[in-house]
């Protein structure tokens, strides 16, 4: 018990350099032939911790300590091993702040592992442990029990992240479902966490920019 603390602490550190291995492994394998040994991964991970969490309002936030000195910017996404937390949405030198992804106004994209059907996940708005898939065919190869992951169509997250798990479906209307999704990360216990940078995100906004116009 005496070392729980330092333990915890280098398995943490150890956790986030696999990450970013993995991270660049599939960077690699998307971006250049196997003979080539010069890649730019998509993502790179920094760590931090929760300094402040509320999970009680409609529109929750999350403190970090980490900020603007430490390579942290506004628009980066949050995650953890067993979930996305949120989106960067102000920094001061020290610190930032994160909206929570317990916030009704937020919506990721999600994706169904076993059969890639994807839809935007919102939170349920009272339980900090469930969330909703909307916009799912109605005759889309889905069950309960079924492994939901991020899409990875967002340019803030990566995909692949697992998120939860589907314990109940409805339809709407006769033509699409709605999917329960019982989360795996404890918002109610957030320590450690992993802020993400794209490291494509500007080349990628000018081009949707330039399509806008």
């Amino acid at each position: 018990f005496l070392n729980y603390k330092t333990e915890n602490e280098r398995l943490w550190e150890e956790n986030a350099i696999l990450r970013q291995r993995l991270e660049n492994i599939r960077s690699y394998q998307f971006q250049h032939d196997y003979d080539s040994i010069e890649f730019n991964p998509d993502f790179t991970y920094l760590q931090a911790r929760v300094i402040k969490n509320f999970t009680n309002r409609q529109h929750n936030c999350i403190i970090l300590n980490k900020g603007r000195k430490d390579g942290i910017k506004e628009g980066m996404g949050v995650v953890t091993d067993r979930g996305i937390i949120g989106i960067v949405n102000a920094v001061s030198e020290n610190y930032a702040q994160v909206i929570s992804f317990l916030n009704i106004e937020q919506s990721i994209s999600a994706k169904i592992l076993t059969s890639g059907e994807f839809g935007p996940m919102v939170w349920s708005g009272n339980a900090a442990n469930r969330a909703i898939i909307r916009e799912i065919p109605i005759h889309s190869d889905v069950a309960q029990g079924d492994t939901v992951v991020s899409s990875g169509f967002s340019s803030i997250y990566p995909a692949d992240v697992p998120i939860g798990i589907v314990y109940r479906m409805e339809e709407v209307n006769g033509a699409s479902k709605n999917l329960h999704v019982a989360l795996f990360e404890n918002f109610r216990a957030l320590d450690r966490v992993y802020v993400v940078k794209s490291n494509h995100i500007d080349e990628i906004n000018e081009l949707i920019d330039g399509d806008a116009k």
